[in-house]
């Protein structure tokens, strides 16, 4: 059943953030009994809720269905750029250290500058 699965993934955001059910239902302005009920998969969420809960919880309502994954918050930190910059690396063999004796390099032909 989805609102079960749907339910789950909410408790499981709520309770990764350490954040008790009233203050997520004062929050969004929601009744707490109901939002229980939502996160037991006993209730089916309006696609309104879904998508204030999603913002609040800084997700995509996609995911609440299962369509995607979460980003773990370090990953979300480092940005997509750095991601594609570290895959590419990789790609290339070049590694960590490599890169940071480049730096170096770098530094050292722009004192000669």
């Amino acid at each position: 059943m989805m609102r079960k699965e749907i339910g789950k993934r909410l408790l499981e955001l709520r309770e990764s953030r350490g954040l008790p059910r009233l203050k997520v239902a004062e929050d969004i302005g929601y009744d707490q009994s109901n939002l229980s009920k939502v996160e037991k998969g006993t209730y089916t969420a309006s696609p309104e809720l879904l998508k204030t809960l999603a913002d609040y919880y800084g997700i995509s309502v996609a995911y609440l269905y299962g369509e995607e994954q979460e980003v773990p918050k370090e990953l979300e930190d480092i940005g997509v750029e750095w991601i594609s910059f570290a895959k590419e690396m990789e790609k290339e063999k070049i590694t960590p250290e490599r890169i940071k004796r480049y730096i170096e390099v770098i530094k050292n032909l722009q004192k000669d500058l």
